[in-house]
């Protein structure tokens, strides 16, 4: 490894090196199958329970058939002959949101971020920790709103039991932080790519969700499309291999179509930026104000947003529960009327399904709110596209193709993964012959949408993300050793095995250390207590008595020597994500301990070099120890 050069070249522990490494090879594979198949799995019990809400629910108490999507099994009460109970469309949604909200209350889940944008979070800011249960719980939620014809989507949930599975095998297999990471987004494209059988879609989307500008978490592709395949053939064991959509036959004919489509990234930009404001200002500025002003229950609150939404659907019977079926529709031709009033209805379908999930989503009654872009995007394009026929019958020809584009234009730029929007379609229709017309959307939508997106837990890029913290570029610092930049001054508190939890905590308003380090009789360093270990014990005092240091310090802690390379020593700073390592005499990670280093001594020792460069003052061979 090029030590000169860290960012570019991670260190072997992290399992990304510049050559083959059979054995992290062989590893991370079956670490991502267990994944996939355990998402797969968990894929098929969610998608079971929902057709079980939705005949329950919508077939037999509200009497209402609504079409499903080409790749969707049939449903087996499927009748239609009846007509809807129209005072059950209105009840039906709030009985649902009651039972999600009494689930939640008893369940006692309190979260307010879920579905992708709380896997985003444990991304970034959680160190790739995400608990089973609180996805699980959202699960069930959202099973019981969806079938209760609930405006939001069934992807958002599988993201998130997948990354908790990720998260879980993660901890199974004593992973290290960054590994645990990737093993989060390798469940994310796992639960995405079974439930809307797209594998390929589904690894990208992973890798690409996590930042809002043009970035990839390179590191997981390779996984992700292992996880995702597995649990894609895991799910489709059991439902089939076809695609959520049908789809075929849609390719461009005429160069001069591509000027339309241009307009059309446009068109789906700002379809997208109507929609997250719709969903942002119906939680912020209608019923949260509402609920505050009425004092409502919390439990109650999915109850009267159902109530809502079950008026909107005896005008607009369309934006019941996921759409997909009135989305097949759309892609054959057959929802609408024709001429302008048909372009009219289809661009009030998604104007109005804007409304429904923000409905929903402001209530509290579901997180998955980057399923109904797919609706809204559907509509968007099936209007577009028919407009566009009718004014240039000689150029569109096939109304149908943006459908389908325009699903992928407003989802690439609302949940800012481009590329994974122009994949997507490229699977369901299984042909490329609609590749420039989806780059072209996808990338202007992705553009003009600018800030809006349905995730508030995406960073700019990967250098704005505490999980690369400490994967910049040093090679300013390439000459230095720790001796160079570590403050022998500083103090150091030190406990011993035989301390309890409660001398530990009281030594945390007297310094700012994160890193205690533990010393035997000899005052030889044995290993650490971090304020993660601490934890547990912040809030019991009777635990913090009766705990020893012993039992919750950490032995096998990185620590450095006075010696080592700077670069080398972020590397370990970036793998471990900490703030302090101790500095030992022992290279072999004991003997007597010389102090602590912190991250911060690094940083202000490169932004000190980085200024002297700049002013022409020294050369990078010029060591400086800056205190």
């Amino acid at each position: 490894m090029n030590s000169t050069q860290p960012s570019a070249a991670p260190s072997r522990a992290d399992g990304f090196t510049g050559g083959p490494d059979v054995r992290f090879a062989a590893k991370w594979f079956v670490i991502a199958v267990i994944i996939g198949v355990l998402a797969g799995l968990v894929s098929m019990a969610f998608f079971e329970a929902l057709r079980f809400a939705v005949a329950w629910f919508t077939h037999a108490a509200a009497n209402f058939y609504p079409p499903l999507p080409g790749g969707d099994p049939p449903a087996a009460d499927e009748s239609g002959d009846g007509r809807p109970y129209r005072l059950m469309l209105v009840l039906v949604p709030a009985l649902g949101g009651l039972l999600a909200g009494l689930f939640v209350k008893l369940a006692k889940t309190n979260s307010e971020r879920g579905g992708t944008d709380a896997v985003l979070d444990a991304f970034h800011q959680r160190k790739g920790r995400f608990g089973l249960r609180e996805p699980a719980l959202r699960a069930i939620s959202s099973i019981v709103v969806i079938g209760s014809g609930g405006s939001v989507g069934r992807e958002g949930p599988m993201v998130g039991l997948g990354s908790a599975i990720g998260s879980k095998v993660a901890d199974w297999f004593k992973l290290r932080t960054m590994e645990r990471r990737i093993a989060l987004l390798v469940g994310a494209a796992a639960g995405f790519a079974a439930i809307f059988r797209a594998p390929l879609s589904g690894a990208i989307f992973a890798i690409e969700s996590p930042y809002r500008n043009p970035e990839f978490e390179y590191p997981a592709f390779v996984p992700a499309i292992i996880g995702a395949v597995a649990s894609y053939a895991t799910f489709s064991f059991r439902y089939g291999f076809t695609p959520v959509f049908e789809a075929s036959g849609f390719a461009v004919h005429n160069p001069l179509e591509l000027a339309i489509y241009a307009v059309f990234g446009l068109v789906c930009a700002g379809a997208g930026i109507l929609y997250v404001r719709v969903l942002r200002r119906m939680r912020d500025r209608v019923f949260d104000p509402f609920f505050a002003r009425l004092r409502v229950p919390p439990f109650l609150k999915p109850a009267i947003g159902g109530l809502c939404l079950g008026t909107l659907v005896l005008y607009v019977p369309e934006v019941w529960g996921t759409g997909y079926g009135w989305v097949q529709e759309a892609i054959d031709g057959t929802l609408g009327g024709p001429g302008f009033r048909g372009v009219l209805f289809l661009l009030g379908l998604a104007l109005a399904k804007s409304l429904a999930t923000g409905i929903t989503y402001g209530s509290r009654g579901g997180e998955g709110v980057f399923g109904p872009a797919f609706y809204i995007g559907a509509m968007v394009g099936a209007g577009y596209g028919q407009f566009a026929a009718l004014l240039f019958p000689d150029i569109v020809t096939q109304p149908g193709a943006y459908v389908l584009v325009g699903m992928s234009g407003v989802f690439a730029g609302i949940t800012k993964v481009p590329i994974a929007g122009l994949v997507m379609v490229c699977e369901i229709t299984g042909s490329y012959g609609l590749l420039l017309p989806l780059v072209l959307v996808c990338s202007l939508a992705y553009v003009f949408t600018g800030s809006a997106s349905v995730y508030s837990a995406q960073v700019g890029s990967r250098f704005e993300s505490p999980a690369h913290s400490g994967s910049f570029s040093v090679d300013v610092l390439a000459p230095l050793r720790v001796r160079d930049v570590f403050d022998d001054k500083a103090r150091v508190h030190c406990v011993s095995a035989e301390n309890t939890g409660a001398e530990v905590v009281s030594l945390l308003p007297r310094t700012r250390q994160q890193t205690f380090p533990v010393l035997d009789e000899q005052s030889n360093y044995v290993g650490v207590v971090t304020l993660e270990d601490l934890r547990e014990l912040l809030l019991d005092e009777t635990v913090q008595r009766l705990v020893l240091v012993s039992e919750i310090q950490t032995t096998d802690y990185p620590t450095v020597t006075l010696d080592e390379p700077v670069t080398d020593v972020l590397q370990k700073f970036a793998l471990e994500e900490c703030e302090e390592l101790p500095i030992v005499s022992d290279p072999a990670g004991k003997g007597k301990l010389i102090g602590l280093l912190s991250r911060d001594h690094i940083l202000r020792t490169y932004r000190t070099r980085l200024q002297r460069l700049a002013r022409g003052v020294g050369d990078e061979s010029s060591v400086s120890n800056v205190r």
